[in-house]
């Protein structure tokens, strides 16, 4: 495996640089967006939530990875949550340790991660792109292939670990799990068809109009996540797994009214996709049938527990590999601009 390298400090985009007048006041009237758009109701960004630290026993303050604060998932920290903690550069992502602290099937089940020991954040601490070049990214494995809990990168909790979403359904909390396909669409039933995941070191700006797309007259907003992809690979993998992908494309997910981008990936080391570099070459492939499959997927999943189905931008067509790229640079400076590269923010209150 070869080395990576922590991205640099991005230059932030016209755009990026628009915005953070905008915030601090000093925006010309004439630069105000005047499209229709949900975003324009945030006002600030959000900011990070106060997550409180616990004594360990002596002699455990080198574990803090590995300790757990009674029954809550929150790991102890000596620091302050709205800073970073001192944390090892990651240059080789073989050698990211992932740790499962809580019993599995639980709210307080979590993997958490670690480089050179310490304690990492995957979404801050891990570099986007995989090489200088910064045409391959970083892919962190949050749902496997053929499986059907919903486990994601926590913006709430301290360190960002993998847990499995939940959702509250008459007043009780559930751990949610995918209902689509249904055995009547799918034998093999529910489940996420393929490696689901994020990149890290991007974000979904939800003071962010998408000028692009429009849905019911409305140019939807970021919905405060990482960005997600899709890797296409015939191998699952492990759930915090850190793979180095190329992008092939992207699809323009809309769901509750928010942007939710779908990038198209596949592992660099992947024969099977070695020659397989553009989205037209996908396109050309014996995968080519795949896109449909995850459009339909994405657009009907929601479809056994709120009878709704979600919508898409550019009709629902994939964008190429140049355009998916784009977004994953436009995320990357969102995610700069609000942490200032990582060190604030790091845990955000909704």
């Amino acid at each position: 495996m070869s080395a990576v390298l922590r991205s640099p400090p991005p230059e932030l985009s016209s755009e990026a640089k628009r915005r953070r007048l905008e915030i601090q006041g000093g925006l010309s009237p004439s630069l105000s967006p005047i499209m229709p758009s949900p975003c324009s109701e945030t006002e600030e960004p959000p900011q990070s939530t106060e997550v409180p630290t616990v004594d360990l026993p002596a002699g455990e303050e080198s574990k803090d990875h590995l300790k757990l604060s009674g029954d809550s998932p929150e790991l102890r920290v000596a620091v302050d949550s709205t800073s970073a903690p001192e944390h090892p550069t990651v240059e080789d992502i073989s050698k990211i340790e992932t740790h499962q602290t809580g019993e599995p099937g639980t709210q307080n089940f979590a993997v958490r991660f670690t480089y050179d020991g310490m304690s990492i954040s995957p979404w801050h601490d891990i570099p986007l792109y995989a090489g200088e070049d910064q045409k391959t990214v970083n892919f962190i494995c949050e749902i496997p292939k053929n499986t059907a809990k919903k486990f994601e990168i926590t913006r709430t909790v301290r360190g960002n670990p993998i847990m499995q979403d939940t959702a509250t359904e008459s007043g009780e909390t559930k751990l949610r799990e995918y209902q689509w396909p249904t055995v009547d669409q799918d034998p093999k039933g529910p489940r996420m068809k393929w490696n689901y995941g994020a990149l890290p070191q991007t974000w979904e700006d939800p003071r962010h109009a998408e000028a692009e797309i429009s849905v019911d007259g409305v140019h939807p907003c970021g919905d405060n996540d990482p960005i997600d992809a899709i890797e296409l690979g015939t191998e699952s993998m492990k759930i915090g797994e850190v793979s180095s992908v190329k992008v092939l494309g992207v699809l323009a997910l809309v769901d509750s009214g928010e942007t939710d981008w779908k990038l198209l990936v596949a592992r660099t080391n992947d024969p099977e996709f070695e020659k397989i570099n553009t989205l037209y070459e996908l396109q050309e492939s014996s995968f080519s049938g795949q896109i449909g499959e995850i459009r339909d997927w994405l657009e009907n999943y929601k479809m056994p527990t709120q009878n709704r189905k979600n919508q898409f931008g550019f009709e629902g067509k994939p964008q190429n590999e140049s355009y998916a790229m784009g977004k994953v640079k436009q995320t990357h400076d969102f995610w700069a601009e609000n942490t200032n590269n990582g060190q604030t923010n790091r845990e955000l209150t909704n």
